[in-house]
């Protein structure tokens, strides 16, 4: 570039300043969009603004520099992400994203805490977010997430469930269930079964539904900008989604938005009535010009949802976590409250959000919240300081907090800590049979270490008896002699025999009353070994070729006659109200195992056959082994050699069983099985067979 001077003035521009370059008296460099004029000749390698003998600054702009390093100095003016995930979450799916702006030079210097060096310049609307596949025992986030539309059970949390599986609810229905999907282009689409208008598109009655439809939403703090997206001209979009099969559903938004369709006859909607209605109501800002009317959730950023939805129950509760400003938190809940499972300190139903009262000064800021069992619900949380608390219904221990009674307010479960080997890294439950009260539950500590309490009538919890634990105890190899019944307190819990498992990769409660537990243990996704424990009445467990004894220790699994059962990564089943409990497996070779009850053909296997009574079968032919060979179906290039593009969805009571095939390659969605629920996925009449392999839904392509 050219010199330039006027009158006295010379100036010499050097365009952007390189480490080590010899520069001399009135040169000018840019650096991060300031200039810099030098005043000493000098070649240094100190940046131009922390060089302040050599250089003077004349100006300039700011300058994003992406997400913040704490290896890198930043100077006055910068601007930076950055990305933090609520403690304890290895199985993660969302995150916070906040922006800050530099106000003094420095290094290493956290934009969260160090407020004199970053000021906060926006609050992230958490666009890392997205929606998965949220099947029973959901516990992987997809890796190629950009890939397809993803897509989610309504039986289950869509997304947004920071420990992996979130519960195991809703997939007992013997007829008519549903489907919902999140598109890429962030709106919901459902088939299927209609009651209570649960849907919220707007449909006149509550017919079922042959054919995709999108649900509609009015975006009340949107629209007036006291809950704002960024950018402001974009619409908010989905974020998490939960709720059950048949009568409701609650979503996220990402700018903090609620919204509730489906049946009020308890206030759930949280607008403060208890009227049904065809379309989505924004839950805690509604009837503003009438009566009824709240506007408790207006200006409140929810980054949490919960529901104690399972099936076909309509008494369901509803859970709302705020983040503020000041990043301190607050949890709100509303709907059926008959155990005192919304924790407000009474049993009484609440027509709007209420804020449920809890002493974050002593305990943390709530990081996460949990909830399952319908009408007989429960409800945990966790602080930022590791505790976990719980109020609600407990007649079989499941609340962890020493007794067997139900709670109306929060109350200590244990302090699991926050360091790397104390924090949860996984929590998870089994969901409840017909009535949510048989509730079994799990944790795996940071140590790899696993805990289960709750209901263990099959000894699903493996502690080598069917005695109900009202406490989290460690699970050990051989379990414990000399328990009592019920286990209240440490005293009580007997002589540990074998060794306690220091290896646990994951684990997974299944079967709702007829409950099961898988446990893969090893050193990652890729190298394990599955064990399982529990009701072993069709062959769930899958550990001998012909056994239906129930396990109350765990017992190493089978995939074929005398092979051991490895590399498991995924596993999805039935919840069950009933005995008539299915179970598949992914390996990390990305195919779909099966065993358990297969009433009705649910697995597309090409066969009627009743259930898997472990025959040693061709495990390269689909027409005659229990297992989906995804290859013969779609040749699509493997995206990662664990992290495959089928996932499989069973749901059913008794023996009407079905499966959702998913391929998330495409988004196509596969059915197979009971005519009964066929009708609702594929033309208005019932078809008077069953599919026994699998048939693409309509709509899709």
């Amino acid at each position: 570039m050219a010199q330039s001077t006027l009158s006295k003035l010379r100036f010499n521009p050097r365009d952007s300043w390189v480490s080590g370059t010899s520069y001399l008296v009135d040169d000018v460099v840019v650096y991060k969009n300031k200039f810099y004029i030098c005043k000493v000749a000098n070649s240094s390698s100190t940046i131009p603004p922390l060089n302040t003998a050599q250089w003077d600054n004349h100006g300039g702009g700011t300058v994003h520099t992406g997400e913040w390093s704490g290896a890198t100095t930043y100077v006055v003016g910068d601007i930076v992400t950055l990305t933090t995930t609520p403690a304890y979450n290895s199985h993660y799916n969302y995150v916070n994203v906040d922006s800050y702006i530099c106000i003094q030079a420095g290094t290493n210097q956290n934009p969260a805490t160090q407020v004199a060096f970053w000021t906060k310049v926006s609050e992230g609307a958490m666009r890392d977010k997205f929606a998965w596949l949220g099947g029973i025992n959901e516990g992987y986030v997809p890796t190629y997430k950009s890939q397809w539309d993803s897509l989610a059970l309504s039986t289950t949390v869509g997304m947004g469930d920071s420990f992996g599986e979130f519960k195991t609810p809703g997939s007992h229905l013997t007829g008519d269930p549903a489907i919902q999907y999140i598109t890429k282009r962030h709106t919901l689409v459902g088939y299927g079964n209609n009651t209570s208008s649960w849907h919220g598109a707007g449909v006149t009655g509550t017919n079922n539904q042959a054919f995709p439809f999108e649900s509609q939403f009015t975006h009340l703090s949107w629209f007036d900008g006291s809950l704002p997206t960024s950018p402001t001209t974009q619409a908010p979009r989905i974020i998490q989604v939960e709720g059950d099969m048949y009568s409701n559903s609650l979503v996220l938004f990402d700018n903090g938005e609620v919204h509730h369709s489906g049946y009020n006859g308890h206030g759930q909607n949280g607008d403060g009535t208890t009227t049904n209605y065809m379309n989505f109501v924004q839950c805690g800002y509604a009837n503003v010009n009438r009566g009824g009317a709240t506007t408790a959730l207006r200006s409140k950023k929810v980054i949490r949802i919960a529901s104690s939805a399972d099936g076909r129950a309509q008494t369901h509760s509803c859970y709302a976590l705020v983040r503020n400003a000041d990043d301190t938190r607050e949890l709100y809940a509303w709907g059926y409250n008959g155990y005192g499972q919304l924790g407000v300190g009474d049993t009484a139903q609440k027509l709007v959000p209420t804020l449920v009262s809890f002493d974050q000064a002593t305990h943390g800021k709530i990081i996460e919240v949990w909830s399952t069992g319908r009408e007989y619900a429960s409800m945990w949380i966790l602080t930022d300081q590791g505790k976990m608390f719980a109020t609600g219904y407990n007649g079989y221990g499941q609340l962890g907090v020493g007794d067997q009674s139900q709670k109306v307010s929060l109350t200590s479960v244990r302090t699991w800590g926050t360091t790397a080997s104390t924090k949860i890294r996984k929590f998870n439950t089994s969901g409840g049979n017909n009535d949510g009260r048989l509730i079994s539950l799990l944790v795996i500590r940071g140590d790899n270490t696993l805990w289960t309490w709750g209901y263990n009538g099959y000894g699903q919890l493996g502690h080598n008896n069917t005695n109900n634990y009202s406490i989290p105890v460690e699970v050990y190899t051989g379990g414990y002699s000399g328990a009592t019944n019920p286990v209240n307190n440490s005293g009580q819990i007997g002589s540990p025999s074998g060794s306690k498992l220091t290896d646990v990769v994951n684990a997974w409660m299944y079967g709702g009353q007829h409950g099961s537990m898988i446990v893969t243990r090893g050193v990652s996704d890729t190298n394990n070994t599955a064990f399982a424990c529990g009701y072993n009445g069709y062959y769930q467990l899958s550990i001998a070729q012909a056994s239906t004894t129930n396990q109350s220790i765990l017992t190493a699994m089978q995939f074929r006659s005398g092979t051991a059962l490895t590399n498991v990564v995924d596993a999805a089943s039935n919840c069950g109200e009933s005995s008539y409990t299915n179970l598949a497996v992914k390996r990390s070779d990305g195919e779909w195992y099966f065993c358990g009850s297969k009433e009705n053909a649910g697995w597309a296997s090409g066969d009627t056959d009743s259930r898997n009574i472990r025959q040693d079968r061709d495990p390269d032919n689909i027409a005659s082994n229990y297992r989906l060979k995804n290859n013969l179906l779609y040749p699509h290039i493997q995206k990662s050699t664990y992290r495959s593009y089928w996932k499989y969805l069973p749901f059913g009571a008794t023996t009407m069983k079905s499966g959702m095939y998913i391929d998330l390659t495409t988004g196509r969605v596969y059915y197979t099985s009971c005519a009964t629920n066929e009708a609702v996925f594929h033309n208005s009449t019932q078809l008077a067979s069953f599919n026994t392999t699998m048939t693409r839904l309509k709509g899709q392509g």
